[in-house]
């Protein structure tokens, strides 16, 4: 188990895939930063999610991986992982229904940012993170921990802060959802949900690795 603090890389794009990480607590992201300094949020990593892992094992890492809380990971060599596969098929079997997963809610991610109206992607958002901490028993009553800045919130949707405080503050009026010292708060979870076209067939519980 290795413990690490708020804003700490776990791992930096073209990095070597030595380790394969599962995160067993806390908060952090998995993303890409652009030449312009601009980055690119490719999903918020939860509790259980596995990470660090690359279609092709021996190539240099793709993107970047940075804690947002404080975080408990649980390590795994790569040369241990690929062992416990070949001795353990279900263990490969549950990465790649995990990988899969993974893919459908990328699909989903890249029709937000292309064809979603600014609200829709921002409510779809919050929707889908409280669904998912409700299925880790961290959400219940529409209430869940949301450690994220509205920078962050930002470059996962491919907005602007200011457009996202906007938004936030809109749909606190209307009643539909609030984020406030920390926390997420689905105020009224049907209504937003036919507003932002939200569906959870793309999410799953996941297997810990």
């Amino acid at each position: 188990m290795r413990r690490l603090p708020p804003d700490t890389t776990v791992y930096a794009e073209r990095d070597p895939p030595s380790l394969v990480f599962t995160l067993f607590d806390g908060w952090a992201l998995r993303f890409k930063l652009l030449e312009n300094g601009k980055r690119q949020i490719l999903n918020v990593l939860l509790p259980g999610d596995t990470f660090g892992v690359q279609p092709d094992m021996t190539s240099e890492l793709d993107h970047t991986a940075e804690t947002v809380t404080e975080v408990s990971l649980c390590v795994f060599k790569q040369e241990s992982v690929m062992q416990l596969f070949q001795s353990q098929p279900t263990y490969g079997w549950q990465l790649s229904w995990m990988l899969a997963h993974e893919q459908s809610a990328m699909n989903e991610h890249l029709t937000n940012i292309g064809r979603r109206t600014a609200f829709e992607r921002l409510g779809f958002f919050l929707l889908e993170t409280y669904s998912r901490m409700e299925r880790r028993d961290a959400a219940g009553n529409g209430v869940c921990e949301f450690p994220l800045r509205q920078i962050d919130v930002a470059d996962v949707l491919s907005l602007s802060p200011e457009t996202v405080n906007r938004l936030l503050a809109q749909m606190s009026r209307d009643g539909l959802a609030r984020v406030s010292h920390g926390r997420l708060y689905i105020l009224d979870r049907n209504r937003l949900t036919e507003t932002c076209h939200f569906h959870e067939r793309f999410l799953s519980p996941k297997p810990l690795l």
